[in-house]
């Protein structure tokens, strides 16, 4: 929108006039060209059809605008109805085309784009006018591209838009010195590293931001070998720490290859040699804790994710990772730890990955900077509820009564897929984390699962069913109604189903043992896999009592149930304590009852298990222990010939 008063243009003007050789710190770093930035970076990209229509619609408006002023409104109402980003390539490609084309009046399109780029207090319309001035380059555009470039909103036009200029990456390097945030981003990806002095500012400044440090990072680390910085400059702390700060960015990513670059080997190298003596601050921390966590010199090629190469063998990981270790048991790094937990300036999981590095068991108090700074952090609901420490979960259950919305969090069902799953969601993940880990509390909690019945999140409400299951001992009155109303109003079927079963487990489901201390046994190599089958009658057992203590692949064992008054061949399946889960169906146990009355023994090894949906699959195999023992007696019963033939 054209306007009388102050223009975006002569606002940024105004203050850099005012604060000149400064960066334009009037603007949010954090969200200033978020959105175009992550369309570039991660976003989904509009068919091409799509983009070419859009494209050629904003320069028939453009061209209407050329001949009549009154025209403004219409390009206006386009720009607002979908992202310029969303087809900015595009529309740079056919402009670049007409204009070569003489297809357009260039003169006018200029005029245009000073107009646009000086004059609105439209966002879209001056990244219209920048990308104009850019391609058509005229007398003034590099100030009026270089002022408007210093906003974050900005930049990314002013440095793609002007890469045919003379002296561009002067122009680049020169942006990206007075540039923070998403601008400064795009200014390090377009940089080219012509020269030593932009070089340097690359290691020592391309990855200090605010955002998309990670990305920073790998940016700096294309442009410029690291090992070149730390040959080729006199180093002391403060330099240890620039490199230390890239390294800790780009190896905190699990996705990022450690192998893949071809100095990694040489810097590393390098970098600890001077960490040994340098390394003081909490980057410099990071950098080593990390290095030394990329290094696993017990792994094979064929059993690491990525295959060692440019240089690195299993001897060098393990001589590197005891150079890291070293460095890391010194008692200072812990006051740098909890002076840097202070300020909270590092993601949540770093602090949790850090602590665990150095040994030391985080408590509620020690985190809430970071639940200051971030009242829905899931990295602190992690830790604290993961960690079994009773006090911790008290208090991180007061926390959540007091700052979590919990009244949308429990606002009746609904069905969100993980595609749904936004920053919005976060308050339920927290209260997810709570419920997941609770009932490996030493306390008893019954009001935030009962709350957690109507959890928007399914998740959620089956944890909250799965927790009640298991201290119905705890129940009351209440708590029986707010089971029926929350089966009311379930919608999911499956979820409706368990808390169905919630309402019948006192006093239907079986608790009961049977000595099985004569049948257990150990895996042997020689053992004979047999079948898979599912167990039967599990959803009459009341499973709560062994669920946190059967796990996948578990051995189970199996014993003739000789006392059954309906089935004479009935095999019973029960964990090591005796405890029966159920019975090898009908049709399938016959014969193993016979192995089991002829002196064989039976296990399964449960491959599938479903508590909440009173589902267990085992396969079970035949021991070879009845062998052994056979051996055995043979080769006692020799002995004792033996020794009587001496006699």
């Amino acid at each position: 929108m054209l306007v009388k008063g102050e223009s975006i243009f002569q606002k940024i003007y105004r203050y850099l006039k005012e604060n000149p050789d400064s960066i334009y710190e009037d603007q949010d770093f954090e969200t200033a060209g978020l959105e175009d930035s992550y369309y570039i970076f991660f976003g989904e990209i509009l068919p091409d059809n799509i983009q070419k229509a859009k494209a050629q619609n904003l320069l028939k408006l453009l061209n209407n605008y050329l001949d009549n002023e009154s025209e403004h409104n219409n390009l206006l109402n386009f720009l607002n109805e979908d992202r310029f980003i969303t087809y900015y390539f595009e529309f740079c490609r056919l402009l670049k085309l007409y204009i070569l084309e003489d297809l357009i009046n260039v003169e006018k399109l200029a005029d245009i784009g000073i107009k646009l780029s000086t004059c609105s207090s439209n966002y879209e319309e001056v990244k219209v006018g920048i990308t104009i001035l850019g391609l058509c380059e005229p007398e003034n555009s590099r100030k009026i591209v270089k002022i408007l470039g210093m906003h974050s909103e900005f930049t990314f036009y002013a440095v793609t838009s002007t890469g045919n200029w003379d002296h561009y990456n002067t122009f680049v390097f020169n942006l990206a010195k007075r540039t923070y945030g998403y601008g400064k981003v795009h200014c390090l990806k377009s940089l080219y590293a012509m020269n030593d002095e932009i070089k340097q500012w690359i290691i020592e400044q391309g990855s200090m931001n605010v955002v998309l440090k990670e990305i920073s990072a790998v940016l700096c680390t294309k442009k410029v070998n690291i090992s070149w910085y730390l040959k080729s400059r006199n180093i002391g702390k403060n330099e240890l720490s620039k490199v230390s700060l890239i390294l800790y960015y780009i190896l905190s990513e699990d996705d990022y290859d450690i192998y893949e670059n071809e100095d990694s080997l040489e810097t590393v190298k390098l970098y600890i040699k001077y960490a040994e003596k340098y390394a003081h601050c909490f980057h410099d921390l990071c950098a080593v804790a990390y290095i030394e966590e990329r290094m696993r010199p017990y792994l094979t090629d064929d059993e690491a994710s990525s295959k060692r190469k440019n240089g690195w063998t299993i001897t060098i990981e393990k001589e590197i990772k005891n150079k890291c270790l070293s460095i890391l048991i010194n008692d200072k790094w812990k006051t740098v730890f909890k002076e840097s937990l202070k300020k909270a300036d590092e993601p949540g999981k770093v602090y949790m990955f850090i602590s665990e590095v150095i040994g030391l068991k985080l408590t509620f108090d020690e985190l809430m900077p970071i639940l200051e700074k971030d009242k829905y952090n899931i990295d602190v609901y992690l830790y604290l509820s993961e960690g079994k420490n009773a006090n911790n979960m008290k208090q991180l259950i007061n926390y959540a009564y007091k700052t979590l919305p919990l009244k949308k969090i429990f606002s009746g069902a609904v069905d969100i897929d993980e595609e749904h799953i936004t920053t919005d969601c976060k308050p339920d993940i927290c209260i997810y984390c709570i419920l997941r880990n609770l009932s490996y509390c030493s306390f008893v909690d019954m009001e935030l699962p009962t709350m957690a019945l109507k959890a928007r999140f399914p998740e959620n409400r089956e944890e909250a069913v799965h927790y009640l299951k298991k201290h119905k001992e705890n129940w009351n009155n209440e708590t029986v109604s707010k089971i029926k109303e929350a089966i009311e109003e379930e919608k999911s079927q499956s979820i409706k189903r368990k808390m169905n079963e919630l309402l019948n487990i006192n006093g239907t489901k079986k608790r009961e043992y049977t000595n099985v201390s004569n049948l257990l046994v150990k895996p042997f190599y020689k053992d004979i896999y047999l079948f898979s089958t599912d167990i039967a009658g599990v959803f009459y057992r009341d499973t709560s009592v062994v669920e946190d203590n059967i796990k996948i692949n578990d051995m189970l064992f199996l014993k003739h149930d000789t006392n059954n008054p309906y089935d004479e061949n009935a095999v019973m399946v029960t964990d090591n304590t005796g405890y029966i889960l159920g019975y090898i169906p009908r049709g399938a146990n016959k014969q193993l009852k016979n192995l089991l009355k002829g002196g064989k023994y039976l296990y399964g090894r449960l491959k599938k298990c479903s508590f909440d949906d009173n589902y267990m699959n085992i396969d079970v195999y035949l021991s070879y222990k009845d062998v052994q023992e056979s051996i055995k007696d043979t080769i006692t019963a020799m002995d004792g010939e033996a020794d009587s033939l001496k006699q």
